[in-house]
């Protein structure tokens, strides 16, 4: 049985990943390239989680 996409995600996924084909591909094995694209993709904020009062 061949891997078949839900159709509603294909539909939310394809400008972004239309959009992943302009970007530079790191070298093979260049895990830095990697996690520096992944850095910029995914910038963290500044602003530590939010944690509920009734957690302990």
């Amino acid at each position: 049985m061949p891997l078949q996409y839900d159709p509603e995600l294909a539909k939310i996924v394809e400008p972004f990943l239309r959009n992943m084909g302009g970007f530079p591909r790191p070298k093979l094995h260049d895990v830095e390239g990697r996690r520096a694209m992944l850095a910029n993709m995914f910038p963290q904020t500044t602003a530590p989680p939010s944690i509920p009062d009734d957690i302990e």
